[in-house]
């Protein structure tokens, strides 16, 4: 049951870095506004909208590029940098795959980069991306209370 989940969250949780908690609170954070920009919100109460139960391929490709520049920028804010080390090695160097080539992060990520570097990733990659997004909306429907509506 869903009580049963969320105690699979709170563990996993608690096993990671606190870097990566961070990720995940940025991310969770991030949520609203990239509902937003697909002209969603969500709201506890009854409202007289679509009810979204779920995201269009086109949301999905939206909420991925937003959550890819977001967790770009985050990584090259706390030195992190373009790399093709093993997974093991990762975290000690600070390099990732999935950054952007010839990127030296001295500046801001901007939604063309982030664009371009997305489309280069494959789909499992690009997945991660909106993985998060749909376990969200799941979330939400297991949990009684928030729902989210479009608004057009």
């Amino acid at each position: 049951g869903s009580e049963d989940v969320m105690k699979q969250f709170t563990e996993s949780f608690k096993g990671l870095s606190l870097e990566y908690k961070l990720s995940n609170i940025n991310q969770a954070k991030a949520f609203a506004k990239y509902m937003n920009e697909i002209g969603c919100f969500y709201t506890d109460k009854a409202v007289d909208f679509e009810l979204v139960e779920s995201f269009s391929g086109e949301e999905l490709v939206k909420i991925g590029l937003l959550e890819h520049q977001r967790w770009l920028q985050e990584h090259y804010d706390m030195g992190w940098t373009y790399g093709t080390p093993e997974k093991a090695q990762r975290d000690l160097l600070r390099q990732h795959k999935d950054m952007i080539p010839q990127f030296d992060g001295q500046f801001e990520v901007s939604e063309e980069a982030a664009k371009a570097n997305y489309q280069r990733l494959d789909k499992a990659e690009q997945d991660k991306d909106t993985d998060p997004m749909e376990c969200m909306l799941a979330l939400l429907r297991m949990f009684d209370g928030l729902r989210i509506y479009r608004l057009y």
